[in-house]
């Protein structure tokens, strides 16, 4: 059974302990990604998989959703916990 998940909701602070940015991942866990009404998450690393199995909203029938494109930022350690950073600008038309 699978436990439900806002992106609002808090997840067990084990799951996002970290020390650098580089122990942090994105993870999506809404029926669609988070570009398209979906809603995603940062982890540590090595929490992920259990994430995905915990929390995941996915359909093994799919799902009908939007094809929009957007921009994530990345996934950043602050403060000890990971989070999703600011996206950065590159000045670019």
């Amino acid at each position: 059974m699978q436990c439900e998940l806002s992106a609002e909701s808090a997840l067990d602070p084990a799951l996002t302990a970290c020390e650098l940015d580089r122990d942090c991942v994105i993870v999506e866990l809404g029926k669609c990604d988070a570009c398209n009404g979906g809603f995603s998450v940062a982890v540590n690393r090595d929490s992920e998989e259990e994430v995905r199995k915990k929390y995941s909203q996915r359909s093994p029938f799919g799902y009908a959703c939007t094809a929009m494109g957007c921009v994530s930022g990345p996934a950043v350690c602050d403060a000890g916990t990971c989070g999703v950073g600011a996206i950065e600008e590159t000045g670019a038309p």
